[in-house]
Formats: C-alpha cells, structure tokens, sequence
C-alpha cells in the first residue's frame, strides 16, 4: 500500500489592468496578435473551413479592430487614424496582407496541395520571429558592405526597391534567400562568390548545408562583412535556415518577387489598395 500527499501548486500573476481604452490600444503588441490570429487560421483550415472562409475572417478582424478603436478612441466615423504613428496597431493590415500572399492562405491553384500543407503546419509550430518573418521579410541591399561596415537598412518589400546591379538578401523566417541581378559589377561578384561573371555563379548548387556559412567565406572585407551580417541574422534563431542564391535569369526567382509584399499582383492587392479597401469595407 502506498501512501502520498495531495498538492495544490499556486500560481500568482499580477497584470494591469484599466478603464482607458487608448491605453490598451497603445500598448497592442501586432506581432504577438499576427501570430496568434495566423495560428487560429491555421486551425480554421485544417478543420475543414474553406481557404476563402479563413482569408474573409483575417480581412474582417482588421476591420473589426480599426472599427471598434475609431468609435472607442477616436470618436470619429472616417478611418484616418487607421494610420496613426502613435500605436503598432497600424502594422496590422500590413502582416495581414502578407498572410493573404502567403503560400499557406494564398487564393487560386498556384500552390501544390503539399506545400500549402506544409506552409499551415509551420505556423501551427513556428515561434514568433519567424513568424514575423514569414509575413513580411525582411530585405537587405548587400552592395550597401563594399563600402560600409554598419549594417544595412531594411528596405520596402516593392520591386521599386531592386536594382539591375544589386545582389539582395530576403529572411523569410524559413530561408534566407540572396537575389544576384544580372547587371552586378564583376568585382562584387568576385569578392563575394569567387567567380568571374554573373552567368558562372552556380545559384541552385548553392544551397546551406551550415547556417554559419552558407557559401564560402572569401578573403576580402566585402565577402567577412556579408558573412558577418548573415551570422548576425541567425543569432536568435530556434531553428536551422537554409541559405540559397538566387540569379536573375533563374527558375527559382519566384521564390524572390513572391515575397515583396508591398507590391500589386494579379491575384491581389498592393499594400496600398489593401488600405483603400479596409477603408470602404469600413465605411459601409
């Protein structure tokens, strides 16, 4: 016969708490509210709702918040304060939409029926800076190290933002990819890829096998800085990231302009029309 003891374990949490309404919308956390909203989506999906059902629930929860903080903390009927700096709430509509160009939530037939899966099951499980990256990006110029050693500044995921003689790297949370223009200078390709000419950099081949050095660390200040930033952009990271180059004139390039967020496709909205369509959709 055994004998034991019965236990209750207590645990204390002390929140804040108030009755003004600005101060919860001031302090909106939108990464942690993205993540938790893709996460139901996901659970939406895979319980058998419809991929049209679970894209009209992301856009109305936008509506819904932007709505119900204009008549609590604005007092006004238009939607200009959907902008307003004062608050990360206005982020929302931005990783809204990248949920909506997502391979995971994307409308039509252009995703095969695996990878939609996939990209479902990695938000059920991903933690919340790749998330963050999995929506919007992050997109570096990495022409910006022939000259700097500080780190490069994010730019805009719009092809505005890509120029001919650029190499360009993407984080998407899952991968890293690096974008090699066709109109480089053959002196950054060399320093940074060891090769001659744009058309003898083998990018298919190149693909991680160490997330510390994806390719090889070339003996010049350009190729250290490169690497340096790369090591810099896993410091944080809870899983392995492939690194794969990406040229201009390859198949893989879909892989690149797929992610640049801010830009109209034939399927969906820029950014700017999203906004414009959030507005209507509010006023009605």
């Amino acid at each position: 016969m055994t004998s034991g003891d019965r236990r209750i374990r207590i645990h204390t949490l002390c929140l804040p708490v108030t009755k003004d309404l600005s101060t919860v919308f001031s302090q909106f956390d939108v990464k942690c509210a993205i993540s938790l909203l893709s996460k139901m989506a996901v659970e939406r999906t895979l319980m058998g709702a419809s991929l049209t059902d679970s894209r009209e629930a992301m856009v109305n929860t936008v509506i819904d918040i932007f709505g119900t903080y204009n008549s609590a903390v604005s007092g006004m009927n238009h939607t200009s304060s959907m902008l307003s700096p004062i608050t990360s709430i206005r982020l929302l509509p931005l990783y809204v939409l990248g949920m909506l160009k997502h391979r995971a939530f994307i409308a039509g037939q252009s995703v095969k029926l695996d990878n939609r899966v996939a990209a479902l099951l990695l938000f059920r499980s991903a933690p919340l800076e790749v998330i963050d990256l999995e929506l919007y990006p992050a997109l570096y110029e990495l022409n910006h190290f022939v000259e700097n050693e500080a780190d490069p500044p994010r730019l805009h995921l719009s092809f505005e933002y890509i120029n001919r003689n650029g190499v360009y790297l993407l984080d998407t949370g899952s991968y890293v990819y690096i974008y090699i223009s066709s109109n480089v200078e053959s002196s950054i390709i060399k320093r940074l890829f060891g090769v001659n000419t744009f058309e003898t950099i083998d990018d298919e081949a190149k693909m991680a096998v160490d997330i510390v050095s994806p390719f090889e660390v070339l003996d010049n200040p350009f190729s250290s800085r490169v690497h340096s930033f790369l090591r810099k952009l896993s410091v944080y990271r809870t899983m392995f990231v492939p690194v794969i180059l990406i040229r201009e004139d390859s198949p893989l390039r879909n892989l690149f302009f797929g992610r640049l967020i801010d830009d109209r496709t034939e399927s969906s909205h820029s950014y700017i029309e999203f906004l414009n369509y959030i507005r209507q959709e509010m006023q009605k």
